[in-house]
Order: structure tokens, then C-alpha cells, then sequence
């Protein structure tokens, strides 16, 4: 507090200043606020070191499911390569296939009833066709019916030609030996 004389006459002024609440309990209580602000930060910062800790964990976790995950999707890219390899590979045979299999449905769609097919082998343009029949008729029959194709050059009796083979119950069993020639 300040004190003025204003009528003149001198007087000392005093000059009164209360410490509000700055005495020495004060300073105490400023110290212990300061410890828990420091003690609050102190926990504050541990528990987002074990919050952030803990995404470390799931992060990790996650990098190694990924790595996982990797490892499967190479193993399926391999796989999609070699099924890629091997379809190329079915539609490459498959158009050089085409002729051969056209010849092989015609050669099988003109053999006559009693007659049957027991090898087929091919050499160049050179089939070699082995089979069996109840009758001569019949090999008769499909040699013909060989000669007529389109495409078929020749055909003729392979150097074994025709074999009677000893039948059952008196029915007698041929075994034939022809050579087709393809056309070009």
C-alpha cells in the first residue's frame, strides 16, 4: 500500500507490498505442481511408447503376413507361366494336329462291320495299318474304301499281307497288314 500526503507536509511514503501467496508454502506447492507436470509427461510419453510399441508389433505382424502373401503370389505367377507354356504348347499341337486327325477320322470312319483296327503307325506320309476281321470280304471292303479318300495316294498289302489265323468254334479269324500312302 502507498500512502500520499497530499496536504503539504512531508511524510515519508510508505510503500507497503503483500506477497500474494509468493511465502515460502507457495514455493513448495510450485515445486509439487512441477513434479506432477513432469510425472504426468513422464506417463504420458510411456504409454505412447507401449501404444506405439504395440503398432510396431502389428505392423510387423502384417509385413510378415505380406511376405507370406508374396511368396504365394509368386508361386501362382510360376504356375500361370508354366499353364500359359503349356496351352501355347496344346494349341501348337493342335494346329499341327489338324491334317493328322482328319486323317485318322476318315481312315476310322470307313472301317466296314467285322473288321477292326489293332495298330496304326505312321512314317512320313507312310501309315501302316494292322487289324483284324472275320472275313476277306471286309479287308477287301476297307482297302477300297481307303483307295477312295482324298487323302490317299495308294494302298496296298504290307509285306505280310494276309494271315489266316486258327479261328474258334470253326470261324475262321484274318489277321491284314496294309500300307497307306498319303498324298504330299
Amino acid at each position: 500500500m502507498i500512502e500520499i500526503n497530499l496536504l503539504g507536509k512531508t511524510k515519508k511514503t510508505k510503500v507497503k507490498i503483500s506477497s500474494a501467496g509468493l511465502g515460502p508454502s507457495s514455493s513448495k506447492v510450485s515445486a509439487l505442481i512441477f513434479i506432477a507436470v513432469i510425472l504426468i509427461e513422464i506417463v504420458a510419453l510411456i504409454l505412447y511408447t507401449l501404444h506405439l510399441n504395440n503398432r510396431i508389433e502389428i505392423l510387423t505382424q502384417q509385413r510378415n503376413r505380406l511376405r507370406s502373401v508374396e511368396r504365394e503370389v509368386r508361386t501362382i505367377k510360376a504356375k500361370l507361366k508354366e499353364v500359359r507354356t503349356m496351352t501355347a504348347t496344346i494349341k501348337n499341337l493342335d494346329k499341327g494336329r489338324g491334317e493328322a486327325f482328319k486323317n485318322l477320322k476318315e481312315i476310322a470312319d470307313v472301317i466296314p462291320a467285322g473288321l477292326w483296327l489293332v495298330k496304326l503307325t505312321k512314317s512320313g506320309n507312310v501309315l501302316k495299318i494292322e487289324g483284324k476281321s472275320f472275313s476277306t470280304e471286309a479287308v477287301a471292303q476297307y482297302m477300297t474304301n481307303l483307295g477312295n479318300l482324298k487323302n490317299i495316294n495308294r494302298v496296298n498289302f504290307d509285306r505280310s499281307g494276309l494271315v489266316r489265323l486258327s479261328g474258334k468254334n470253326g470261324r475262321d479269324i484274318y489277321k491284314f497288314y496294309i500300307q497307306v500312302i498319303l498324298k504330299g
